[in-house]
């Protein structure tokens, strides 16, 4: 289930958002974003590539040779993620 989240505005057109690890299991998430272009036209929508947290695996990651170096077997640390998904539109 999606549920609506209030983004922090940072000032510059950066925004942000904070969620807590789950106990267990995983929570999904991502940032969608609509845009008033005209009064007589619907909204633009954009949205953002959906994040996973926590980005740890239930197995160990698989060798190199077999499915190369990438985010989904070597995530990157929890205190550089810091669990935060930053959008900062043009």
């Amino acid at each position: 289930m999606w549920r609506p989240t209030v983004l922090a505005d940072l000032g510059n057109n950066t925004y942000e958002v904070t969620f807590a690890v789950p106990a267990n299991g995983y929570r999904g998430f991502f940032i969608e974003l609509h845009y008033d272009i005209a009064p007589d036209q619907p909204a633009l929508v954009v949205t953002t590539g959906t994040s996973i947290i926590p980005q740890a695996l239930p197995n160990p990651p698989c060798p190199d040779s077999v499915c190369g170096l990438c985010d989904t077997c070597n995530p990157l640390p929890a205190e550089e993620l810091a669990n935060r998904k930053r959008f900062q539109p043009n």
